[in-house]
């Protein structure tokens, strides 16, 4: 059961807990309470991932070398283009199925090639899921994938797992 749906359950019976008994109410806080049993990341083949893709707009990528330099000539405009703004992000959710490898860390590239060839190391999936958003860790962190570039994990769902 997911995170926000136990909080929500452990709401409305908290809400109704004068009409259940109590061992009966605090019998079902505590089940909801317990934590879920970590998953075996060594033994995943595939795994479908659910993330925010946030690329950063800058404006200078979209004028002409003349164009810049009229800019960067004008005191009126030079701070603002170069400058970072909420309005130049774009914001993509994505899912992308992807290959879980194992090989030695020489073979490791970064995230952001990993991601193209849909193929992750088993570190980089810990990485991933270490950054999903959590109720005990408001907010979303993210996973840095260049100056311009970086994602927000959301979720992810285990497609396939290695045979013992």
């Amino acid at each position: 059961m997911e995170i926000e749906q136990r909080d929500k359950l452990a709401e409305l019976i908290f809400d109704i807990k004068d009409t259940i008994k109590d061992g009966q109410y605090k019998a079902l806080m505590e089940t909801l309470g317990k934590k879920e049993v970590e998953p075996d990341l060594e033994n995943m083949r595939m795994v479908k991932l659910q993330y925010i893709d946030c690329t950063h707009i800058d404006a200078y990528d979209y004028l002409t070398e003349c164009e810049t330099e009229m800019c960067i000539r004008s005191d009126e405009h030079s701070d603002e283009m170069g400058e970072f703004k909420q309005e130049r992000i774009h914001r993509v959710v994505k899912t992308q199925i992807v290959e879980i490898h194992r090989e030695s860390d020489d073979d490791w590239c970064r995230l952001s090639e990993a991601l193209e060839d849909s193929r992750l190391h088993l570190n980089q999936l810990a990485i991933f899921r270490k950054n999903m958003p959590h109720v005990s860790r408001p907010g979303s962190c993210f996973i840095y994938i260049n100056d311009k570039r970086w994602i927000h994990p959301l979720k992810y769902t285990v497609l396939d797992k290695k045979e013992n």
